[in-house]
């Protein structure tokens, strides 16, 4: 017997687009001036997919200040820092 989606439980396709955040933002990274934000949504949907994404925006390291907000299945925004 075939199980149905539910919407707590993302379908391939969006998993597969979130595998895609981080790589996305590497590419376009280069472009981005200090004070850009950087807002992904639906973060708590697949947090184990998103970890690398989440980390890696979560770094002042990295250049970004981040915060996760309890909005629809939450977002995260992410101020990207420096002058440039």
């Amino acid at each position: 017997m075939a199980h149905a989606c539910t919407m707590t439980s993302p379908s391939v396709h969006a998993v597969l687009e979130r595998l895609l955040y981080l790589p996305v933002l590497q590419v376009i990274e280069p472009h981005l001036r200090g004070g850009a934000l950087v807002v992904a949504d639906n973060v708590n949907l697949s947090p184990t997919v998103l970890k690398p994404f989440l980390d890696y925006v979560g770094s002042q390291d990295n250049g970004y200040l981040s915060v996760e907000l309890p909005i629809g299945d939450w977002l995260a925004v992410s101020l990207r820092l420096g002058s440039r």
